[in-house]
């Protein structure tokens, strides 16, 4: 069993980060714009496991960030997405609140698709991985696989 249990969530134009013991007693709750900001870069970031996030959500803006690079927005959140030479993403990266004690701390971030399936007709990443990159070296804190996935 877990230690502890995270709940990331981003509803509403608002972000939570909840963290708790044995998943049951309250640890930690994160919420403000920076959580609000970091929240809504993560989620922009899973258009690699949720495709139909591209025709669900009208308030994404798309641009060229560069000749293989996609930048998505939404408001004043952006990720960018790096894509191979047949246009098939490499990694999302962007700068992120991460919290160091009592403030926040823009730090570089990337979430890296490792693996893809095909559900329902869409390529989806069903296995991800997110790292944050501060000065004094790169670790990866998350690692996740989609188990199941339904076009709604």
């Amino acid at each position: 069993m877990s230690i502890f249990t995270v709940t990331d969530a981003y509803e509403e134009r608002k972000g939570s980060l909840i963290i708790k013991l044995g998943g049951l007693i309250p640890a930690k709750k994160m919420v403000g714009p920076d959580v609000d900001k970091g929240e809504l870069q993560r989620y922009l970031a899973a258009v690699v496991s949720c495709p139909p996030m591209l025709v669900n959500n009208d308030s994404l803006e798309w641009s060229a960030a560069g000749p293989s690079t996609l930048r998505v927005r939404d408001g004043e959140a952006a990720v960018d997405v790096d894509l191979d030479e047949k246009g098939r993403p490499l990694l999302c990266r962007a700068h992120r609140p991460r919290t160091m004690g009592k403030q926040s701390v823009e730090t570089p971030w990337t979430g890296t698709p490792i693996e893809f399936r095909e559900w329902d007709g869409l390529r989806v990443a069903n296995v991800v991985e997110a790292a944050w990159h501060p000065p004094e070296g790169a670790f990866t804190y998350f690692r996740g696989e989609v188990t199941s996935f339904e076009v709604l």
